[in-house]
């Protein structure tokens, strides 16, 4: 098995800073009793979002083979997308490649009794949240006039601070992508995919 970390620099104030992403997944790497082999990094402010169409993703996919294992210090790391997590972890799941998130836990969140756990959540907070609707969510709309949805919302925003996408004091990222994308669903729980492989 070789291990391999990846971080994302120069998030604005309120972020985790690299050097603490780094300093995490070493930590991490060294209770489980494995050396990471390289650490791959991208900036932030990367316009693509997806890992794969990034620098350091790239070169990150390039190496990564099943059996291999993965270390982030958050899935904000990944994207700042819910769903575009939900399909990396789908493939990496396929794949056999194990993900280590820090800030959940010192377990691959791809284990068995994990991943679906993680899986409904994602899809929870990819539906609901009504600040990644349309492209960047499964284009759940807001709803002021339905107490339950506006509740629902707001329980899919706690979702999403409790898996770190929001961490400290930021506020919910208003971004807007040019990529279209398509969404389908499983017959496991009914989590989205899309249909390109984010790897």
């Amino acid at each position: 098995m070789t291990a391999y970390g990846y971080v994302r620099s120069d998030w604005p104030e309120g972020y985790q800073p690299e050097t603490e992403q780094r300093a995490e997944i070493c930590l991490a790497a060294a209770q489980a009793g494995v050396a990471l082999t390289e650490i791959f990094e991208d900036n932030a402010w990367c316009r693509a979002r997806l890992m794969r169409s990034r620098p350091g993703g790239k070169a990150l996919f390039a190496k990564i083979a099943a059996g291999d294992t993965l270390f982030v210090a958050s899935l904000l790391q990944l994207s700042r997308r819910p769903l575009d997590v939900l399909n990396l972890l789908l493939m990496l799941k396929r794949k056999a490649i194990a993900l280590v998130v820090t800030n959940i836990g010192p377990q691959p969140i791809t284990g068995q009794d994990e991943m679906p756990v993680v899986t409904t959540l994602l899809t929870a907070a990819a539906t609901l949240s009504p600040h990644r609707g349309g492209e960047r969510g499964l284009g759940v709309e807001h709803h002021p006039q339905s107490s339950s949805i506006a509740r629902l919302q707001e329980i899919a925003i706690d979702i999403e601070r409790h898996l770190g996408f929001w961490p400290g004091n930021a506020q919910p990222w208003m971004v807007h992508y040019a990529e279209s994308h398509t969404v389908i669903a499983n017959d496991a729980g009914g989590s989205g995919a899309e249909l390109n492989d984010p790897a």
